[in-house]
């Protein structure tokens, strides 16, 4: 099943993730700076920790799996559950120093109660105060893993695409043009046909 989504979706999900690599320019990503933290940081988490709540929100409307207003974490639990396999594991291919692989979602489909990434999301939403440090790299990277995971299952493929690729043929008589639509691109080459008068 592939829920339905939105540009504006798109548009966060892009917005989100260049954002995070714009932060790898500050905080390498390394074993080492798993527990820095920061307001940038914080920021992220709470960004990406919305987004996966809105997706959840999303299958739910979309399907006859829950159908409530408000959702808990069991409900998110049990959608994560639905949708993302034991077997599933996310490549951090930006991770120094050898490539590193991780499984966002491990305690929630290994049946534990507490995922400590969404946990820190609530924490800092919450109560930044005392539990600032909790916003640290290491939970982002989880947060962000998770998100970018959950995006592949419940929408596929496309929904990376913003703007998809492809060749189309349009037209006969005096309106007949090729066009050629650029990956990840809000432009087009559109190519009239000449015609001999």
């Amino acid at each position: 099943m592939s829920v339905k989504f939105t540009v504006e979706q798109q548009l966060a999900y892009k917005s989100l993730i260049a954002d995070f690599l714009q932060l790898l320019n500050y905080v390498s990503p390394h074993d080492e700076n798993q527990k820095v933290f920061s307001i940038k940081i914080y920021e992220l988490i709470l960004r990406s920790g919305t987004e996966f709540e809105n997706y959840c929100k999303l299958y739910n409307g979309d399907s006859k799996f829950i159908k409530k207003k408000q959702l808990s974490a069991t409900e998110y639990k049990e959608i994560v559950k639905e949708f993302v396999p034991i077997n599933v594991s996310v490549g951090l291919l930006f991770w120094n120093p050898t490539l590193k692989t991780i499984q966002p979602f491990n305690e929630w489909i290994s049946s534990e109660s507490k995922l400590p990434w969404f946990d820190a999301y609530n924490n800092v939403k919450h109560n930044r105060s005392d539990l600032f440090t909790t916003a640290n790299f290491e939970n982002l990277v989880h947060s962000v893993s998770g998100l970018f995971l959950l995006a592949y299952k419940l929408f596929g493929r496309s929904f990376f695409a913003l703007f998809p690729a492809g060749y189309h043929y349009a037209g006969s008589g005096t309106s007949s043009y090729n066009e050629t639509i650029i990956p990840d691109s809000p432009f087009s080459v559109r190519e009239y046909h000449l015609t001999q008068s």
